[in-house]
């Protein structure tokens, strides 16, 4: 019995994975449009947040398929950093996500990939007692260090000031 359990694992798993990659882009509340319709919020009393049950550090890490990105020599480390910014509208959909400032393209698709998992898990921010249309902009980062057969990641992120973002392009 514990055999028939072991190979039925493996089998799932590669196949869910591969499903989830093809669904970037899919999610009822992410829209892949550049909506410039009405006024989007750079700073706001509230900020955007997410709501997700683990908190988003723990989400991006359990996310991110980080063994692709694991492909480099004992005794050595990886790391990158990116700038991911997109916009919350009132009713907490996502658009606009753009992901910018890295060097692996690996780390980008992601990352893309991930937030728009995580569209669903945001709350609005809000101005004047009012939920606004604004702007979130992070700085995600990892490390990967891999000694022998032990691997240890690092995942963070931090808000950035969306005005100085928005002016860098």
């Amino acid at each position: 019995m514990l055999k028939i359990f072991i190979i039925f694992i493996v089998a799932v798993t590669p196949v869910k994975s591969w499903a989830q990659l093809n669904n970037l882009g899919k999610s009822r509340c992410y829209k892949d449009e550049k909506d410039s319709s009405q006024e989007v919020f750079t700073k706001t009393e509230i900020a955007p947040s997410y709501i997700g049950q683990s908190g988003l550090g723990t989400f991006l890490s359990q996310s991110i398929n980080f063994f692709q990105l694991n492909a480099y020599p004992v005794g050595k480390f990886l790391s990158d950093t990116a700038v991911v910014k997109f916009i919350i509208d009132q009713k907490g959909m996502m658009s606009n996500l753009t992901v910018e400032r890295t060097e692996n393209e690996l780390f980008k698709n992601n990352l893309l990939r991930t937030f728009v998992q995580s569209a669903c898990s945001w709350r609005a921010g809000s101005f004047s007692s009012r939920d606004v249309k604004s702007w979130v902009a992070l700085k995600v980062f990892y490390t990967i260090e891999r000694k022998s057969d032990n691997v240890s990641l690092n995942v963070g992120y931090s808000r950035t000031t969306v005005r100085d973002i928005l002016n860098k392009k």
